[in-house]
């Protein structure tokens, strides 16, 4: 992956192997969506800080496994609770150590 400029969701979808994860596993792609809602990012070569609103969090989700909406992802920590989803704004340890991989970090939390 060669980094463009500060954009946590063009490098997702630059990295083919974190692309394959999203499309294979459903749970991923929502652990994915769930981690780019309500946290700030940043690179960690200093360039920039990322945030997204939870629709564009869905959107890029949506595109990369190339079906449906972002409303398919929208507001899925609470209506897949059954289905080992996790909270808007929980990252989980796969994630953060996946973004973590590709050059990004998360302010406050983790």
């Amino acid at each position: 992956m060669v980094r463009t400029g500060c954009d946590l969701g063009e490098d997702i979808k630059a990295t083919d192997w974190i692309v394959e994860k999203i499309k294979n596993s459903k749970i991923y792609a929502q652990h994915i969506y769930a981690a780019l809602c309500e946290n700030e990012w940043y690179c960690d070569d200093g360039s920039g800080t990322w945030s997204v609103q939870w629709r564009d969090a869905g959107r890029i989700v949506s595109d990369v496994r190339g079906e449906g909406s972002y409303l398919d992802w929208y507001c899925s920590g609470v209506i897949w609770d059954s289905e080992g989803s996790v909270r808007e704004g929980a990252v989980t340890e796969e994630i953060l150590k996946d973004l973590n991989g590709i050059g990004w970090k998360i302010y406050g939390k983790y």
